[in-house]
């Protein structure tokens, strides 16, 4: 696995400290729902022939490398817990490094529902002839 960009795209999201936060202009009025049975709400939505029980998904997390592994995992686990889709950081990394398991949350999380990014398109080597 590798320990280059990737682990500073971590580094850096850990360190950097921002004075600004766009939920910082966010305000959530209390609306309160007395005349709705809560078990009458229907949150599901299909999409790609499967039906979802949420509309939600965590996207496009990291791999790798070893932190990002660790990140993964952590993220696997809350999306099985919570029956949402999982979808990792492109998968080119793991496809260059057949040793790279930092995407390997299956077998740890048989229930996971999960989905990659393939960059295929930057692995294909165009030849254009006028």
């Amino acid at each position: 696995m590798t320990t280059n960009r990737k682990d500073e795209h971590i580094r850096y999201a850990l360190e950097h400290k921002s004075s600004y936060n766009s939920f910082d202009e966010v305000e959530l009025i209390h609306s309160s729902l007395p005349l709705y049975d809560l078990d009458e709400i229907d949150l599901s939505t299909e999409f790609a022939g499967r039906k979802w029980d949420f509309p939600f998904y965590i996207n496009a997390m990291t791999g790798g490398s070893d932190k990002g592994r660790e990140i993964n995992q952590k993220l696997a686990q809350v999306a099985e817990a919570c029956g949402i889709l999982f979808v990792t950081g492109s998968y080119s990394a793991a496809l260059k490094d057949p040793a790279d398991d930092s995407f390997s949350v299956k077998s740890s999380h048989p229930n996971l529902l999960l989905g990659t990014i393939l960059d295929w398109i930057s692995r294909l080597s165009w030849d254009f002839r006028l």
